[in-house]
């Protein structure tokens, strides 16, 4: 959902798929069927919201601070969060070790706050570098 300076707010939903995010990251801007399922509004007894829990969920507490901080703190998460995952698929990491890697890149890389695309490409690279020789 997105919230607009006129506090409307609109809503994009689907069927949970990532077919489908991933579709349209392919084939933007244009919107191509797709092989997932129709959302079915009927069928849905009710859409419930919930505070995030942070405790359970801390790289989303992670995610949001970097949303707030702008500049290059996201390229750095990404990259971060990345690497630690590759990592633990690889059996190299433990799954409590994404946190703890993410967090560490995104201590130690400087944020930018008026980045280039460079600035923004270099960071991601970066922070990846940063967790994969921390293994």
């Amino acid at each position: 959902m997105v919230e607009f300076c006129d506090n409307t707010v609109i809503a994009q939903m689907a069927t949970p798929d990532m077919r489908l995010p991933i579709q349209y990251a392919l084939t933007y801007p244009s919107r191509l069927p797709s092989a997932a399922r129709s959302l079915d509004l009927t069928s849905i007894s009710g859409l419930t919201f919930e505070l995030p829990d942070y405790e359970s969920f801390p790289c989303l507490r992670l995610a949001y601070d970097a949303a707030l901080e702008r500049g290059t703190a996201c390229s750095a998460l990404n990259g971060a969060n990345e690497a630690a995952v590759e990592l633990f698929l690889q059996g190299k990491i433990g799954f409590c070790e994404i946190y703890e890697s993410v967090c560490e890149a995104m201590d130690s890389i400087n944020n930018i706050t008026y980045p280039s695309y460079e600035d923004i490409i270099m960071t991601g690279e970066a922070a990846k570098q940063f967790v994969f020789e921390r293994a």
